[in-house]
């Protein structure tokens, strides 16, 4: 009988002829595999990839699947779970996830106490994976667990790569807690690496900080710095995030004149016109602070503010 050494071997020729479920040799596969886990002879990690593997085989209704949950249920409230294994076992649960199930309830609950106690020593690809595994369960009430993880997310920031600050802030927005902690890291971080990141990082940001009301000066200002640096870079959907998350907290990022011009002659195309910019730029305060400068108005720039001064007043008569 094969022991806990041989599963890789045995995970392996199963994915691999994962396309003929029913071949002879992917059912004798299975069939001692199930045997493995039966006599307790692999761990959890383990258990999950056969999950994983079933019900990549099977589907949802995987009688396979069904044994390994109630396997690592036990292995969950008799052994606990390691940070890693924790990972693997949300991510087991979420793949698996029927809402008509009692049995996974009731592992969820076990594993969220041992998620809250391992919560200082998960990476940060373990936390935004928890995460988005809490929004695929619908676990919207787990809310110490979720403030907990990201309290986490403040600490290991820097570490998460563009995807997983998107994952981490989408999974909180939907999971609808915010923290305090989180922000001021990202007040700390972020700034110095919007040049460089992917712009729905940006856009994803934005959104967070509208809808958790957090009116971030350092983060605006970043955010806004960087859109006149590389604004051929982003998309309009991406573009009018910025603006509308700023406009709707009532933020103005100190533009200089000339990024201000350019900023809202962007706006036109977008089709979304902040008046209160509009009329800060027809000032005299504004106008002289361009002659100021020292750099004259080109044709670009006296075109831009043309086009811009005809849609306020095709505005303000329309209103």
């Amino acid at each position: 009988m094969a022991g806990q050494r041989d599963w890789p071997l045995y995970s392996e020729h199963v994915l691999s002829l994962a396309w003929r479920p029913t071949a002879p040799l992917v059912l004798r596969l299975i069939n001692e595999c199930l045997e493995l886990f039966c006599n307790r002879d692999i761990g959890v990690a383990q258990l999950c990839h056969l999950g994983e593997v079933a019900h990549t085989l099977e589907g949802r209704q995987s009688a396979t699947a069904t044994e390994v949950l109630d396997s690592v249920g036990d292995a969950v409230e008799e052994d606990g779970v390691s940070p890693s294994e924790a990972a693997r076992v949300y991510s087991l649960l979420a793949l698996c996830h029927d809402p008509a199930s009692q049995r996974p309830k009731l592992v969820l609950q076990t594993l969220h106490g041992h998620a809250q106690r391992l919560v200082h020593r998960l990476k940060a690809s373990q936390v935004s994976d928890i995460l988005q595994c809490l929004v695929k369960l619908q676990q919207r009430q787990a809310i110490s667990l979720v403030l907990t993880l990201s309290h986490r997310a403040s600490r290991v920031f820097k570490a998460f790569s563009d995807d997983e600050v998107i994952m981490v802030l989408s999974a909180l927005m939907i999971l609808g807690q915010h923290d305090e902690q989180l922000l001021a890291a990202m007040e700390k971080h972020l700034p110095g690496r919007l040049g460089k990141c992917d712009p729905e990082v940006i856009s994803t940001v934005m959104d967070y900080c509208l809808q958790m009301r957090c009116r971030s000066e350092p983060v605006f200002e970043a955010v806004a710095e960087n859109f006149v640096c590389h604004a051929e870079r982003h998309t309009t959907l991406q573009i009018a995030k910025q603006i509308v998350a700023m406009g709707r907290l009532n933020y103005l990022p100190q533009f200089q004149p000339h990024s201000l011009i350019e900023v809202l002659h962007a706006c036109i195309h977008l089709e979304r016109f902040p008046m209160n910019y509009m009329s800060k730029v027809f000032r005299l305060y504004f106008l002289q602070r361009l002659q100021a400068q020292g750099e004259p108005l080109d044709k670009n720039a006296l075109g831009q503010l043309t086009q811009l001064h005809l849609i306020r007043v095709h505005l303000l008569l329309g209103s």
